[in-house]
Order: structure tokens, then C-alpha cells, then sequence
């Protein structure tokens, strides 16, 4: 599994594809469920061979079954999007969210967050996605920290608090949120605007 990271990043070899993932596909041969999410990264673009989806959706099934988050975490994505051409199914979405988010997966956390929010796929829960967007905020994901500063900012799902979602509007532009600089920016013009009669 290292040395097809090596191979694919280029990191003191010749960044070879093809090489890197005959390595991944040794690496799960030989019992190392973690070269799992690589070789499904390779196939799924096509890195070192033809792309093959179903070969992706394959090894992140195989490994997010066994507990693996950030497998667990691509199969969300694969059905919150609708990959490579596949339905959305929001549904099947949040429940390999549930598995990836309390493994520390970021994106998961987020996203599941968003969902409980909406009732997208789920039941809606305004404190329970409050609380998930909460974790991937303090994460660091920008989107998160936006989507966090409003509902502070609307009390959905959290006390209305303007202070902590200005807080939170600021780290979000501060880590590269567009739409957060945006907000930031029009709030700081607001502000330096002069006092009308």
C-alpha cells in the first residue's frame, strides 16, 4: 500500500499509475484491508488502467463493511451525488454517513449534519445535525462553519446566537469559503458604510 502511494504521488520514484496500482491490488491480496479505499480510488478514475466503477464500488463496499470510515465515508458521497451516473438515493446516503461520521470522517459528518437538518433521507432532526455540523466545524470544514454560523445565526436546531455565528462566518471565509467571504465581505462594507440622516 506505501509503495503504490509512492508510485502514484511521485514521492522518490517516477510517478507511475500502472505501477502503483498492481501495488494496491497486492497489498489487498495479501490480507491489508486498507489498500482497500486506494485501489478503489484508482479504479474508479482510472489511474494505471481502464476506469471501473463497479471495481471502486466494490472495494469501498468491501471495506466500509468491515469498518473502514473513510470507505464508508466514499459510499455516502457515491449516493448523496449519484456517481458515475448512479440515482441519488439520499437514504442509502445517511446510512453510510452514520457509519463514516463517527469515524472522524469530516465530509460524513458534514453532510449527515445537513441531512438530519433537512429530513433529507432521513427523519428530521434540527439538534442532531446541528450537533454533527458542530463536530465537522471544529473539524475544520469550511462549508461546515458556514453552515454552522446560520443556524446560530437562525437558531435552527441551536439558540440563536449572532456572536457565535459571526464567530463562525469568520473561520469559515478565514479556511476559503467563498460564499462565506462573500458574507463577510458584504457584513465588513455594511459596517464602514457612512450614518445616513
Amino acid at each position: 500500500n506505501n509503495l503504490g502511494l509512492l508510485f502514484h504521488r511521485g514521492r522518490g520514484v517516477a510517478r507511475d499509475d500502472g505501477e502503483a496500482r498492481a501495488w494496491f491490488e497486492r497489498a489487498v491480496a495479501a490480507g491489508f484491508e486498507g489498500a482497500r479505499v486506494n485501489l478503489g480510488l484508482v479504479c474508479f478514475y482510472g489511474f494505471g488502467g481502464e476506469r471501473d466503477v463497479a471495481a471502486a464500488r466494490e472495494q469501498w463496499q468491501l471495506a466500509a463493511e468491515r469498518g473502514d470510515g473513510r470507505a464508508a465515508a466514499l459510499l455516502g458521497s457515491w449516493h448523496y451525488e449519484g456517481a458515475a451516473g448512479s440515482p441519488v438515493d439520499r437514504a442509502e446516503a445517511v446510512r453510510w454517513y452514520a457509519i463514516a461520521a463517527p469515524a472522524g470522517e469530516t465530509t460524513a459528518q458534514h453532510r449527515l449534519g445537513l441531512c438530519l437538518l433537512r429530513g433529507d433521507g432521513v427523519d428530521a432532526d434540527a439538534a442532531a445535525g446541528v450537533a454533527w455540523l458542530q463536530r465537522a466545524a471544529a473539524n475544520g470544514s469550511a462549508q461546515a462553519q458556514r453552515d454552522l454560523a446560520l443556524c446560530l445565526q437562525r437558531g435552527t436546531g441551536i439558540a440563536k446566537d449572532d456572536v457565535a455565528a459571526r464567530t463562525w462566518l469568520a473561520r469559515a471565509a478565514a479556511s476559503g469559503d467563498p460564499a462565506a467571504q462573500a458574507t463577510v465581505a458584504g457584513l465588513s462594507a455594511q459596517a464602514a458604510a457612512p450614518v445616513r440622516d
